[in-house]
């Protein structure tokens, strides 16, 4: 199974949301897939963003479990694939971890975090659209 890891920076809206959105489209389309997420400034075992779980029930993504977690050693070495949400996040991590190859470029997607719910929706979308393109570029057949 190919495990891949999403980076922002508190863990409690972005990267939760990647998270939730890969592992349901994994299920759906019945990849070999999976998701976990993490933050580099995070305060540990933080629920999600209402909004964020807000807007990512309206698509049937079920992300009201998630806890924060920092990023760790753990985490980053046993993701096949890590994907950060910003260039910070990934310029951050190419400094602090030595396999820098299994960082993909980042998804360029804004923080909506203290937003309204249309703004966390439109980062909903752009992260759904993003996470289609990277499962079925690297995961075709």
């Amino acid at each position: 199974m190919k495990k891949y890891l999403f980076v922002c920076t508190g863990n409690t809206c972005r990267s939760p949301m990647a998270e939730g959105i890969l592992n349901d489209m994994a299920k759906k389309e019945g990849l070999d897939i999976c998701a976990k997420s993490a933050g580099i400034s995070v305060s540990p075992g933080s629920p999600p963003s209402e909004n964020a779980a807000a807007a990512c029930a309206e698509i049937g993504v079920d992300i009201s479990g998630h806890r924060s977690s920092r990023l760790t050693n753990d985490l980053f070495y046993e993701a096949d694939v890590v994907v950060p949400l910003t260039e910070t996040h990934r310029l951050i991590m190419q400094d602090a971890f030595k396999d820098a190859r299994k960082i993909r470029p980042s998804l360029g997607v804004f923080d909506p975090f203290g937003g309204s719910l249309e703004d966390y929706r439109k980062c909903r979308d752009m992260i759904f659209e993003k996470i289609r393109e990277i499962v079925h570029e690297n995961n075709r057949p």
